[in-house]
C-alpha cells in the first residue's frame, strides 16, 4: 500500500503544500520524489503611477531619443519609498535611473490654481525610449516590480503613440527630455 506524505515547505515556496506518493517518508533535506499539490500565490497589487507627470495625454514618440519618466506614486495605502528599483520594468524596459520626489498632486486645489505638490516621496523612474516596447495605437502601458520585501506590484496609465512626427514640446511636457 502507497501512503500519501504532505509536508509543508520551507524556503522558496513558503506556505506550499507538497505531497510525496512514496514508500516511507523522506529524511532530513530528502524530498526527492515529492511533487507540488498546491502553491501559495502572492497577490499583486495594483498601485498609482503617472507616465511623464503632469503631461496628459502622455505622449511617446517612437523615433524621438530621450528619456520618458514614470513616478510610482505614494498614496494613503502604497509608500513608494519602499519599491525595489532593481525590480521595476515599465513597458519591457528597465530604468536607467530613479530618485526620490514629491511629483504627485493634491487633490483639493480649487479651479484655476496651480497644482501644489501632495507632501509625499514619490518613486520617479527614468527610462531610455528607444527600449521601450510600445507600439503605434496602443493606449495604455504598465509599469511592474517588486517592493523591498517583495511585494509583486503594477501600474498602468494611459499613453499616447506618436508614430515618428516631429515631437511637441508643448504636449510632450517637463518629462519629455
Amino acid at each position: 500500500m502507497k501512503r500519501l506524505i504532505v509536508i509543508l515547505a520551507a524556503g522558496a515556496f513558503v506556505g506550499s503544500l507538497l505531497a510525496a506518493r512514496i514508500g516511507s517518508a523522506p529524511t532530513g533535506d530528502d524530498v526527492s520524489g515529492v511533487r507540488p499539490l498546491f502553491r501559495h500565490r502572492q497577490t499583486t497589487r495594483e498601485v498609482d503611477i503617472d507616465i511623464k507627470p503632469w503631461s496628459n495625454p502622455n505622449p511617446i514618440n517612437l523615433k524621438s531619443e530621450g528619456v520618458i519618466a514614470v513616478a510610482v506614486l505614494t498614496t494613503s495605502t502604497f509608500d513608494a519609498t519602499q519599491v525595489d528599483p532593481d525590480t521595476v520594468t515599465f513597458a519591457g524596459a528597465t530604468p536607467i535611473r530613479w530618485v526620490l520626489e514629491d511629483v504627485g498632486v493634491s487633490p483639493e486645489v480649487p479651479d484655476g490654481e496651480p497644482l501644489p505638490p501632495d507632501g509625499d516621496l514619490d518613486m520617479l523612474f527614468f527610462f531610455d525610449k528607444q527600449d521601450l516596447n510600445v507600439v503605434q495605437g496602443q493606449t495604455t502601458a504598465m509599469l511592474k516590480g517588486r517592493t523591498l520585501d517583495g511585494q509583486p506590484f503594477w501600474g498602468e496609465d494611459t499613453i499616447k503613440v506618436l508614430g515618428g512626427e516631429e515631437a511637441d514640446p508643448v504636449a510632450d511636457g517637463p518629462w519629455g527630455f
